[in-house]
């Protein structure tokens, strides 16, 4: 599927978000309604602008942009936190070690 054909950004619809191609449907609000529980019917009735194509279309939208994109997990989260730790760890460790050489300086003064 090419989505390409189907959603397309503009500067001037929606401040440029991703939008179905001669609506301003964006794909953010359509994957919402999927994500409330909406069926492909319901959506279909309720904005007849789209298709089941066009549908297809924001998940193929979506699928590329999730393999491009690097997006904040929880997993990604505890790595962060790791990191933080060992960096607050190291920054004490060094701040000891340093207090401990002015002091030997001081003491060998």
């Amino acid at each position: 599927m090419d989505w390409k054909l189907h959603i397309h950004s503009d500067p001037n619809i929606l401040l440029g978000k991703p939008t179905v191609k001669g609506t301003r449907l964006s794909v953010e609000f359509i994957l919402g309604l999927f994500a409330e529980g909406w069926t492909e019917q319901q959506i279909l009735e309720s904005y007849p602008t789209l298709n089941a194509i066009a549908l297809q279309a924001i998940f193929a939208f979506a699928a590329e942009c999730l393999k491009e994109d690097v997006f904040y997990t929880p997993l990604l989260a505890k790595k962060i936190e790791q990191y933080q730790q060992n960096a607050a760890q190291d920054l004490q460790r060094l701040s000891t070690q340093e207090f401990a050489c002015i002091a030997d300086a001081m003491s060998a003064a």
